[in-house]
């Protein structure tokens, strides 16, 4: 018996072993019968059970069709409608114009937001290299015992 088994199981099993021991041919056999039975419902069960978890509920076909304006996304992401239609024009944000009015897919928008791996704006940011108070761009190395700077190499 398997001591990792829980309680009710293991009286199960130990009431099992009982009659298997104490059965003639004819209760085994319909024994195995009962047993047989039981291994197909719980394979099934867990057929069942692990099939409902790895498929996803059906997606609506409409879901795909449905568009939002620039006002609508800037609200529910909490920007600026401007802003929003700056994604647009820049192609930063997946949209479409029709006119003069932005389209933007409600599936593109989710996509756009799950795979984003950056800050919206982290093209645009300059890199700046910061210079010491001496106004050269070389590295000041920390005070030596003296307690004066000391230069370190041009990197």
């Amino acid at each position: 018996m398997n001591s990792t088994a829980s309680r009710p199981e293991a009286d199960l099993l130990v009431a099992l072993e009982r009659t298997v021991e104490t059965a003639d041919v004819p209760q085994l056999v319909t024994l195995l019968g009962h047993l047989e039975r039981l291994k197909g419902a719980i394979w099934q069960r867990l057929v069942t059970t692990a099939t409902a978890r790895e498929t996803p509920p059906p997606a609506d076909p409409v879901e795909d069709l449905r568009h939002l304006t620039p006002q609508q996304v800037a609200e529910t992401l909490s920007l600026k409608a401007a802003y929003v239609h700056e994604l647009c024009r820049t192609g930063r944000i997946p949209a479409t114009k029709s006119g003069k009015y932005w389209m933007i897919p409600v599936a593109g928008l989710r996509r756009w937001l799950a795979y984003q791996n950056c800050d919206i704006d982290d093209n645009s940011r300059a890199r700046l290299e910061s210079l010491n108070p001496l106004g050269d761009t070389r590295r000041v190395a920390p005070a030596g015992p003296a307690g004066r700077a000391r230069r370190a190499p041009v990197v």
